[in-house]
């Protein structure tokens, strides 16, 4: 899938623009039935905004808990601090395997409540900006790994479990951990 944005405006003093892209490919590997290998590249570019146009490095959430999984946003590179570079330009890429640990398949009698399967996800992020001159240098990387817990509540709602660990490479880096609990979907990035 493959989405995009871009937002122009102008001030007296001249214009503005901010475009975003983001792309989302997956396949099956493989290494068993339920093997997933899924990637998304992010890209954006801003112009005479105030400051900078965008931000890379951790999640935009303060805390170490998120409601919304799927809400993560295009310039994450986890193991780092939030919003650790900015820039007029960016870009992203993660990469994610992910597997099947177990099929639960349980239920408790007639309660709304129905474990469904437990699989696990590693990945690796890198992104990093670009100035205004188009000037490389050291992207973030980072890498990690998270349990994924999916049960179906009141007989219809898929809800996921997520604890992950991730270490940003290099000086700059750090270990992270985290826990999420929210609806997997839009099922756009998973």
């Amino acid at each position: 899938s493959m989405y995009a944005e871009a937002l122009f405006y102008s001030t007296l003093d001249s214009p503005r623009f901010n475009v975003k892209s983001d792309l989302l490919w997956r396949t099956k590997l493989p290494f068993g039935r339920h093997t997933v290998l899924s990637t998304r590249f992010a890209l954006g570019a801003s112009s005479n905004y105030d400051g900078h146009g965008f931000l890379v490095g951790g999640s935009s959430v303060s805390s170490t808990m998120r409601m919304r999984p799927w809400s993560d946003p295009v310039n994450l590179v986890r193991g780092f601090s939030d919003y650790s570079k900015d820039g007029d330009h960016y870009y992203t890429a993660n990469i994610y395997v992910t597997f099947p640990l177990r099929w639960i398949d349980v239920g408790f009698e007639t309660l709304p409540f129905y474990l469904r399967r437990l699989h696990a996800k590693i990945f690796l992020d890198v992104g990093d900006v670009v100035g205004p001159e188009f000037q490389f240098s050291r992207p973030l990387v980072g890498a990690g790994a998270e349990v994924r817990l999916t049960m179906i509540q009141a007989w219809a709602v898929s809800t996921d479990l997520i604890l992950g660990i991730s270490r940003g490479l290099g000086e700059r880096g750090s270990w992270g951990f985290y826990f999420s609990f929210g609806s997997p979907l839009p099922n756009t990035i998973m």
